[in-house]
């Protein structure tokens, strides 16, 4: 018997428009809930999903009938439906049903948990009774959720982490003591022979220093013997307190070996070529606009900050100096950029605001680990109370008041906990909330 081909369209007699198999029977449920008035009432109450399985059930139930009448086609869109958007539909709906039982049955024994330590008069009652994911064991409410599941995953891993960090830091110093241990030793063996000279001298030293009455025959001026070292230096009349080596030094001046004075150097006006400028040697501004293949200093500004732009290392203050000259920069202008900058997002405002502070010796940040601290020892000492955690130091008036105090806004508390487990970490790692010892 030769093999049918499987149908892929059906054609509607009335319209002779071609259709999909499983869009068929779709199109034939939306026809009898907008004719039929009893569906057509049942659409204002129940969803059209639940109506359409309804309608197929009663198919399903006649479906021999069905067959008879309309043939291999009928059969052809029942299948289509049933293995397609009837299965879905059916899936889903079994699955929220299951949820929702499920749901309701942890609520309801966390309800009778609750009824249960109240009869035995216990105040430990649910904190959460609307989370479905609360459960008492051994006499504490544990959330469950994936939020708290992944809070507590997350705790572990930096106590792990932390825990890794201070094993290497331990074995790091470790190696670090052994090594100035035996740089020592090794510089104690260098200094012996000039201790033995410095040694051997000192009476000499001692003895013609008051008979010293000579003047310098270069400078002219008396013969002092530097303490420093135990040889006589004819150059160095007070050398070392602010006096040149054959000089006196102005004090508004840097000193030069000579006495005289250094002025400060004038950088010179290099002249543009249309919009072309080169720079002046001797700041490495030249060689990083030939990598970058800028033609004028001033475009700096938008290479350093891509990410192949941070390869100019600044040597210091003196070497800003120069590189505004070069950007057309005054020092109002980059005093005011300085000031845009730290306020130009709330991160970096906090950086410079509180954590840079923390590093100069405000106490703030401290105290605020301190109280923490306190806190969870206060909540694990009573077994009615939930241990406190990061989540309720974020919400607290204690912190809310620090972040005004500092005229910083307080940060959602995802980048407010990142933020706290750092400084926390430094805290620690310092032992800046333990007491100073005092001998």
């Amino acid at each position: 018997m030769p093999k049918t081909k499987p149908v892929a369209t059906l054609i509607i007699k009335e319209t002779g428009k071609r259709i999909k198999p499983e869009e068929y029977l779709p199109m034939v449920f939306k026809q009898v809930r907008s004719k039929d008035k009893a569906y057509k009432d049942m659409e204002t109450v129940l969803p059209a999903q639940l109506l359409d399985d309804i309608l197929f059930s009663k198919i399903t139930a006649n479906f021999k009938e069905l067959y008879k009448q309309h043939g291999e086609p009928f059969k052809v869109a029942y299948d289509a439906y049933k293995h397609g958007k009837g299965a879905k539909n059916r899936k889903d709906m079994a699955k929220h049903i299951k949820t929702e039982i499920s749901k309701e049955k942890q609520k309801d024994l966390n309800k009778r948990i609750d009824q249960l330590l109240n009869s035995n008069k216990i105040a430990n009652l649910n904190p959460q009774p609307d989370n479905p994911y609360m459960m008492y064991h051994e006499g504490e409410w544990i959330d469950n959720s994936p939020s708290a599941l992944a809070e507590r995953i997350r705790d572990e891993r930096d106590k792990a982490v932390k825990e890794a960090k201070d094993k290497e830091a331990k074995k790091a110093f470790r190696d670090i003591a052994e090594f100035t241990l035996r740089l020592q030793k090794e510089n104690q063996k260098l200094m012996k022979p000039l201790n033995q000279i410095k040694k051997s001298t000192e009476p000499l030293r001692k003895a013609i220093e008051p008979a010293i009455k000579v003047k310098s025959l270069l400078t002219g001026k008396p013969m002092t013997v530097d303490h420093k070292y135990p040889f006589i230096n004819p150059f160095g009349f007070n050398f070392g307190k602010g006096l040149g080596l054959l000089g006196n030094i102005n004090k508004n001046t840097p000193p030069t070996i000579l006495g005289s004075s250094i002025h400060t150097t004038k950088i010179p006006r290099v002249k543009p070529e249309g919009s072309k400028r080169r720079a002046i040697t001797g700041t490495g501004i030249t060689s990083y606009m030939e990598r970058h293949g800028l033609t004028n200093p001033v475009d700096i500004a938008k290479t350093f900050l891509t990410k192949k732009g941070k390869d100019y290392e600044i040597s210091g203050f003196s070497n800003i100096r120069f590189i505004c000259e070069q950007m057309n920069v005054s020092a109002e202008e980059a005093f005011l950029y300085i000031c845009e900058g730290m306020r130009d997002s709330k991160a970096r405002w906090r950086h410079h605001r509180m954590d840079k502070e923390f590093w100069r010796g405000s106490q703030s940040v401290v105290n605020l680990v301190i109280y923490f601290n306190e806190q969870v020892a206060i909540s694990k000492k009573n077994k009615n109370r939930l241990t406190f955690t990061v989540k309720m130091l974020h919400g607290s008036s204690y912190c809310k008041e620090l972040f005004a105090e500092y005229g910083v806004e307080l940060p959602d508390y995802t980048q407010f906990s990142k933020w706290f487990k750092k400084m926390r970490h430094h805290v620690d790692v310092l032992k800046l909330d333990k007491p100073k010892k005092t001998n």
